[in-house]
């Protein structure tokens, strides 16, 4: 063989090899960008007023439940004054009209007769 078809085949075999690597770095650069995840451009000002929005209701929610908070300490409290009114008209009748009392705890338990059990049957409930 000549040195000239040597050459050839050598230029040949550089030429064939170059382009099977450029074609395997080109499909590794592919595969590369589809792992790559896809940022999108976002328009700030769109997220401030959304921010601004959810501030807002946020707001809006945190007073609700405080006025709603408030209402129930109001209705906790005078039930509480209610029943220390009870307790204390209870105590009071016990103490000076004991007859009214017995009778008050005799209607409450559906008996003809007043019983120490059915006063306490009562005060349990």
């Amino acid at each position: 063989m000549n040195t000239n078809t040597t050459l050839k085949i050598t230029l040949g075999t550089i030429l064939i090899v170059g382009i099977i690597a450029v074609a395997i770095v080109s499909i590794g650069f592919s595969m590369n960008n589809k792992d790559k995840p896809v940022v999108e451009k976002v328009n700030t000002n769109e997220l401030l007023v959304e921010n601004q929005k959810l501030k807002s209701e946020n707001d809006s929610l945190s007073a609700e439940l405080q006025s709603q908070a408030q209402r129930t300490d109001f209705k906790e409290k005078k039930y509480k004054e209610i029943l220390f009114e009870y307790e204390l008209g209870i105590d009071r009748i016990k103490n000076y009209h004991p007859k009214a009392y017995e009778d008050f705890h005799r209607i409450l338990a559906y008996r003809e007769d007043y019983s120490r059990e059915a006063e306490y049957e009562n005060k349990k409930d």
